[in-house]
């Protein structure tokens, strides 16, 4: 199924130059519910951009004048349509588990026949469906959880929200498209939305309900942080599928010694691990790159947490504490120790729950800092390249953004720009997100990387005229 490998990691640009700046985060009970109530229709379209996390069940949305009302993602990736008494009507093929992409969600629901699904632009399959005197058509429509169940509870990532109503001749290709590197990306719609329809672009953090289309079809917000700028907790984004920002990666994190996917919290924006695990990115840096961060423990009882760096090639499955207990990390301590291949190597003033932690990583030189509250240690300066916190050893040179915790009661996050930053990014440096990235060497892999049929001894020519 080509298309569906495909992903917003590698998003500069959509291919029309149009933008999506921002996204909602869902989390736990929160949702949006429509304002209005929504008359059946024979077939309705929804298409929306959703980042999801990993071995997690996520509730999307529930429709109202349509069956089945409910679509939902697995906790092994797998989209499912329920019906509004929430008993299974149907799970659509295919497994969609990269916690690092942004996926085109596109469902065309024909009334009493089937739904189809489509994944970045690939129709992936169809359920079918039959109206039944127990369906509920009176409940309103809601965005992210569906109050039917803890277990439709959400934690994902939504940006550009479309419902068209009684239009059966849309497809993917109305708000998507591939651009010149062969990856789906945002296209902007231009079309009508129907009486019952709307569109949530979620621009407005004081008006994230606010119905785009110009039907009025507002809805209200419950359960969302989308005042206090400074809290961990804010849930307006500037994540979006053509700004993709790195997140903890719970598919490296899940297998650390004691530690389940189930710990990574927050739409993989926090980590509560027990009894201790190494937490690693879903971006990589790259050469050329200068890269800053902030990290933050929310509550601590043990009293132990750890930021700094591992090797790329780090095993996934070690685990102990970063730098001292592990070999080749590096870790900054709470007591303001710097360890290296379990070694002390340097010392600065200690940090605790009440703190943002800073790190600089320019990825040519190797030289990291490491600051807290606005201030660099050893007077630091990532700008102009002074004193350095530590310099990663040059073998292996591929080192990423790490950090762990202890205890059961600890809980630490990270933020690489998609929540408003505490403190000012250094000048040169930038937050770690797709675009960010420096350009591809082989921007459309299919010009080196494809099948070539053909018969006899025409293929080695249908093949040279390709490549």
């Amino acid at each position: 199924m080509a298309g569906l490998l495909q992903d917003s990691y590698w998003f500069s640009n959509a291919a029309d130059g149009y933008e999506i700046g921002q996204s909602l985060r869902f989390r736990g009970a929160a949702n949006l519910t429509a304002n209005n109530s929504f008359s059946l229709e024979n077939n309705v379209c929804y298409s929306f951009w959703a980042k999801l996390p990993a071995a997690t069940s996520s509730s999307l949305f529930r429709g109202a004048g349509e069956f089945p009302s409910t679509l939902m993602v697995t906790s092994d990736g797998q989209f499912e349509m329920i019906n509004g008494q929430a008993s299974a009507a149907g799970n659509f093929t295919g497994r969609f588990r990269d916690p690092s992409a942004w996926y085109h969600v596109f469902t065309n629901q024909i009334y009493n026949n089937r739904v189809q699904l489509y994944i970045n632009g690939v129709f992936v399959s169809q359920v079918g469906y039959n109206v039944s005197s127990g369906d509920v058509t009176t409940a309103p429509t809601v965005i992210g959880t569906v109050p039917i169940g803890a277990a439709t509870q959400s934690d994902c990532y939504l940006a550009e929200f479309h419902r068209i109503g009684n239009n059966s001749t849309l497809l993917p290709t109305d708000f998507g498209e591939y651009d010149a590197q062969g990856v789906w990306v945002p296209k902007k719609y231009t079309g009508t939305h129907g009486t019952n329809g709307f569109y949530l672009d979620f621009a407005d953090p004081n008006n994230i309900g606010k119905d785009r289309s110009g039907n009025g079809n507002d809805f209200t917000a419950t359960g969302f942080e989308l005042t206090d700028t400074s809290s961990n907790s804010y849930d307006w984004m500037l994540d979006s599928p053509t700004s993709n920002f790195a997140t903890i990666n719970p598919i490296e994190t899940q297998w650390l010694s004691g530690v389940s996917s189930g710990s990574i919290l927050n739409a993989n924006l926090t980590s509560d691990t027990s009894p201790t695990g190494i937490n690693r990115l879903t971006h990589y840096p790259q050469p050329g790159q200068k890269l800053y961060m902030e990290y933050y423990v929310t509550t601590s009882a043990s009293g132990l947490y750890y930021v700094g760096f591992v090797p790329q090639d780090f095993p996934v499955g070690i685990g102990g504490y970063l730098g001292s207990a592990t070999s080749r990390g590096v870790g900054f301590y709470y007591d303001g120790n710097t360890y290296y291949n379990t070694s002390i190597v340097g010392t600065n003033a200690s940090w605790t729950t009440s703190d943002v932690v800073q790190l600089a990583y320019d990825v040519d030189t190797g030289k990291t800092w490491q600051g807290v509250n606005g201030t660099w240690f050893n007077s630091g300066d990532p700008a102009t390249g002074a004193n350095p916190t530590y310099t990663l050893p040059s073998s292996p040179q591929n080192w990423q953004f790490a950090f762990n915790e202890y205890g059961n009661s600890t809980t630490a996050g990270m933020n690489l720009g998609q929540l408003p930053l505490r403190h000012t990014v250094p000048n040169g440096f930038t937050t770690l997100s797709t675009r960010q990235q420096p350009s591809a060497t082989i921007p459309n892999p299919s010009d080196h990387f494809e099948v070539i049929t053909d018969t006899g001894a025409n293929i080695l020519t249908a093949a040279q005229s390709k490549f």
